[in-house]
């Protein structure tokens, strides 16, 4: 049978998504190397590597109150309210005050928490239950919305580096201002949406506090850790308990296999958060970022991953469905074990090949196969996780356990910002002591993860066959 076109309303929500992606794209790939270079913000480097760990926790946390308001006030009044948000953000961080810095980003958070499941969860919505093109069209979904990281993420530094900071937010903050137009002119052609009455003056207290506790979390990290760490032992408490429960007993095997899995998803996701949270310093640090005599910024190398991330995205979707017609599609655990066993063992290629030019700076073409693996373990976790939580959970549960996979993500944030420690640099160390340190912390880190990704592998079959005994899985 002749499958039906996608709605039209995929491709504005691409389009919404992805001028937005080019905001707040800006954010993970300069915000690091701002706040500890910036004479304005002037972060030491562990303050701005533990600042940017928040930001990486903030990022996926506050998504979880963000739903709850979505569903209060309606999905397409509160992505309006997310992108208006995220503009005003964007205008204060372009005063270039440090007092303005810390409301510009605690805005973009807040807005961040309203955006990102509205947009979300409008994809789906505009498609029935029973549509095969679902997967399909979220799919297409992810991979347009990488189109705009990777323009912020190779465009941001060089605007940055010639014309400022504050001329950087300007100009990319107009991202978030184009998706609030299009939303705005084109949100009567999403279809399926839940009709709510919305108060509000109650929109406006739950950003306010949204914006308060985000604030809060900012300029008190040690709270910030501290939250993360709780949720994230209540999350697996919670789901023992659940385990438990005589309603849920025929999904025990199903919510052990999870807590296994989320295990291994806070592994990889640290790999992946690395990526802009540890690699751009890496770059500034110990890269030879000259191309003949134009000299490149240190953000640029953050462009691979949602540059990889579209062309093995379509290769991994290829490879999947191929896979599935032939009855060999790895099962969950399987690819989940190979989603840190690539990584790993491109951290212990980053290491050997800091030990080959050790005296010196690093070709920028090393760093090409590194995010080759990066990314790999990236799109066999990542996807694959958004699949494990709906997947796994018992039934009514499946929007509690997307929850705990955001959860999951926070919390490897928090852990990237712990391995970053390690490699704060000091004003007198030499480019030698600069480059033995990095690739110790990446040799150790790479040997660690590849050890656990073996672990994996090794037992893997045990939590497939755990998956495949639940109940309507």
């Amino acid at each position: 049978m002749k499958s039906h076109p996608h709605p039209q309303a995929l491709w504005w929500l691409s389009l919404v998504y992805s001028l937005y992606a080019i905001s707040y794209g800006v954010l993970f790939a300069n915000l690091l190397l701002y706040s500890d270079q910036s004479s304005t913000i002037n972060f030491s480097e562990n303050h701005a590597f533990q600042f940017f760990a928040a930001f990486g926790t903030l990022t996926f946390i506050l998504p979880l109150l963000g739903g709850f308001i979505c569903d209060k006030h309606g999905f397409l009044k509160v992505a309006k309210s997310g992108l208006v948000l995220n503009v005003i953000g964007f205008i204060c961080l372009a005063i270039n005050s440090k007092e303005f810095f810390f409301i510009g980003v605690a805005l973009c958070l807040t807005g961040n928490a309203f955006v990102m499941p509205a947009i979300w969860s409008m994809v789906g919505m505009i498609y029935s239950k029973q549509d095969g093109m679902q997967e399909a069209g979220t799919t297409i979904f992810y991979l347009l919305f990488n189109i705009g990281f990777l323009i912020a993420f190779a465009c941001s530094g060089s605007v940055a580096m010639t014309l400022g900071y504050s001329s950087m937010f300007c100009i990319f903050g107009l991202g978030a201002l184009l998706a609030l137009f299009v939303l705005h002119f084109k949100g009567k052609t999403i279809n399926n949406l839940p009709l709510v009455q919305s108060n509000f003056l109650s929109l406006i207290a739950f950003t306010g506090i949204i914006f308060i506790l985000t604030t809060l979390f900012l300029t008190f990290l040690i709270i910030n850790n501290i939250l993360m760490w709780l949720l994230t032992l209540a999350a697996f408490g919670y789901l023992i308990f659940l385990s438990w429960q005589p309603e849920h007993l025929n999904y025990k095997n199903s919510i052990f296999a999870f807590i296994f899995l989320c295990l291994l998803g806070i592994v990889g996701i640290t790999i992946y958060n690395s990526e802009f949270g540890l690699l751009p310093e890496f770059a500034s640090h110990a890269i030879n970022l000259s191309i003949g005599t134009i000299e490149l910024p240190a953000q640029i190398i953050t462009s691979l991953d949602p540059l990889f991330c579209i062309i093995l995205g379509l290769f991994f979707s290829w490879l999947w469905m191929i896979l599935a017609k032939r009855g060999k599609n790895p099962a969950l655990a399987t690819k989940l074990s190979f989603g840190i066993i690539l990584p790993a063992l491109g951290y212990l290629l980053l290491a050997f090949s800091i030990w080959l030019t050790m005296s010196g700076k690093l070709n920028l073409i090393w760093i090409l196969p590194i995010f080759i693996l990066f990314v790999a373990g990236e799109l066999l976790v990542l996807p694959i996780g958004i699949a494990m939580a709906v997947r796994l959970a018992p039934l009514g549960k499946e929007g509690l356990f997307m929850g705990i996979w955001n959860v999951m993500q926070g919390f490897s944030a928090l852990i990237t910002g712990y391995i970053a420690f390690f490699t704060v640099v000091k004003p007198s160390q030499t480019p030698l002591q600069i480059n033995m340190q990095y690739s110790r912390v990446f040799f150790y880190t790479g040997i660690i993860i590849l050890v656990i990704g073996i672990i994996a592998l090794t037992v893997r079959n045990k939590i497939n066959k755990l998956i495949l005994e639940s109940v309507d899985i």
